[in-house]
């Protein structure tokens, strides 16, 4: 459970633009929005997000 935490909690706090645009590439813009508009809270985030999306942040979360 600690480790789960650990990483909602990284990505709560490192999540940006330049890390989207790592991340997502030319839909960095479109999920950069979604991002602002959920108030930069990363459950809000992570659940307008599809299944694919989602992966791709955990595996970028998980890397570290």
């Amino acid at each position: 459970m600690i480790i789960s935490f650990n990483k909602f909690l990284y990505m709560q706090c490192h999540f940006s633009k330049d890390i989207c645009d790592e991340i997502f590439g030319d839909m960095s813009d479109h999920i950069y929005q979604k991002w602002l508009d959920s108030n930069m809270n990363i459950v809000e985030f992570l659940s307008r997000l599809d299944s694919g999306k989602k992966r791709k942040m955990f595996l970028w979360v998980g890397e570290l």
